[in-house]
């Protein structure tokens, strides 16, 4: 089962989006990085930096793409709702 970040849309977590778990695409740690911001807010830090890609063990996957992901995430409102 795959779990989509709620800060970046990143729709393969293959963890769910708490206790620590970290995303791949944005870096978040849920459960430290969201207890004093919110989604949104680390989202646009996320953009402000460029939107890399986080992780140097995971590479992206290979037609991965910050701006579609971003719009396909924000289009769903149902998935800006915290999980």
């Amino acid at each position: 089962m795959n779990y989509t970040c709620p800060v970046c849309g990143f729709p393969e977590m293959p963890f769910p989006p708490q206790d620590n778990n970290i995303c791949s695409c944005c870096g978040t740690e849920f459960g430290y990085h969201d207890c004093s911001l919110s989604h949104s807010q680390l989202r646009q830090m996320w953009i402000g930096r460029g939107a890399p890609w986080f992780s140097t063990a995971l590479t992206a996957p290979p037609d991965w793409n910050a701006a579609k992901q971003l719009k396909e995430f924000l289009s769903n409102p149902s998935q800006l709702q915290p999980r």
